[in-house]
């Protein structure tokens, strides 16, 4: 990309090993997270995205 071949090697390595799982490590318990019993469940990480509450739905 624009001429910097390792750059942009570099850049995408980076993301792949540092970033992503990162982001997964803050996603799961987000996405685990079930407001109507204020804990955490396995069963909220099936839940399609439009079946589950936004944490601003709740108090």
């Amino acid at each position: 990309m624009h001429g910097f071949p390792d750059r942009r090697r570099k850049a995408i390595i980076q993301m792949l090993v540092v970033a992503m799982p990162f982001y997964l490590l803050h996603w799961i318990p987000f996405r685990a997270y079930d407001p109507s019993t204020e804990s955490f469940s396995l069963r909220m990480l099936r839940q399609p995205a439009q079946n589950r509450p936004t944490p601003r739905a709740h108090r």
